[in-house]
């Protein structure tokens, strides 16, 4: 899939480049020695991502990422705009003091070009680039046997991305990294606020009025209310069915009896748990049923 965005085999271009916790980015001058170092990189995130199994699958907010899973997303979802932009932007300004700015690198960046010019930007947090920073007379090297102290500054690039952006894509490698660097952290809370009335007007039968108060204050509910209103069947969601499932999970309602429901306060993300199917109920022995949840699921294709 991410072979099919980019010729590694015809790169012809290279450009580093570093965003500072201010949002400012930069490009960095580099020599075409580092250029191998940089195909490296992107090859061995290719590698990690590919040899994971299972399908490809569209990311999404609700679903808690362990290292096995190939996801991807359109670069045009709206959440991954800082993303999008690091691929779309055309010109940044030389940096030429980079030393006096490192410690304030917040992540850096490769822009690569093939012979079609087609881009692909390998993003990674600079933990590791500023790490060696503070070390400087603490490095040698070996010329004709001897030991030689470095006395520049040195700084150390890592084995691979956190993600790819490609033309139409992202792909991730290191998930919550790549929520840090696209910040979306800030972003899920309006976002659920803008979703909440067209999740209400597909699925009648509950109130969803009550889920915008403080919203901001539940990162996890505001996850899955966005992550719920992407699903393309909201409209055919069976009410006996829904409200059967979160019976059995304790979901109470205020207002029983009324054609629109409001569950309680203290139930409301078990609710939304519900309707993202990460509730089931267990009744594979002759005990009770047992009422469990999943942070992560995959749908099975067999």
């Amino acid at each position: 899939m991410i072979e099919n965005e980019f010729d590694y085999s015809s790169i012809k271009s290279f450009q580093l480049g570093v965003s500072l916790h201010s949002g400012d980015k930069y490009l960095v001058p580099i020599d075409d020695s580092v250029n191998s170092a940089f195909t490296d990189m992107l090859t061995a995130t290719t590698g990690a991502i590919n040899t994971r199994s299972g399908e490809w699958e569209e990311f999404s907010l609700s679903q808690d990422y362990g290292n096995t899973e190939r996801v991807y997303s359109p670069r045009s979802e709206a959440i991954f705009k800082e993303l999008s932009e690091l691929h779309q932007a055309q010109v940044y300004p030389d940096m030429a003091n980079f030393t006096e700015n490192a410690t304030s690198i917040d992540f850096y960046f490769v822009i690569f070009h093939d012979q079609k010019d087609r881009k692909i930007v390998g993003v990674r947090k600079a933990t590791q680039l500023k790490s060696t920073l503070g070390a400087r007379n603490r490095f040698f090297q070996m010329i004709d046997n001897t030991m030689f102290i470095i006395e520049n500054p040195v700084f150390r690039f890592d084995k691979d991305f956190d993600g790819l952006i490609c033309d139409e894509n992202i792909y991730f490698h290191r998930f919550l990294s790549m929520e840090y660097i696209a910040n979306i952290t800030n972003k899920i809370a309006k976002a659920a606020e803008q979703k909440i009335p067209a999740i209400a007007a597909q699925v009648s039968f509950l109130d969803f009025s009550g889920f915008i108060d403080k919203i901001e204050d539940h990162p996890r509910t505001a996850r899955l209310l966005v992550a719920i209103s992407k699903r393309p069947n909201l409209d055919k969601y069976d009410q006996a069915e829904i409200l059967a499932q979160a019976a059995a999970q304790g979901v109470g309602f205020v207002n029983e009896g009324e054609p629109c429901l409001r569950c309680r306060v203290a139930d409301k993300h078990k609710l939304l748990e519900v309707l993202d199917d990460r509730r089931w109920i267990s009744k594979n022995t002759t005990d009770e049923a047992v009422p469990y949840r999943a942070s992560s699921r995959q749908r099975s294709k067999s």
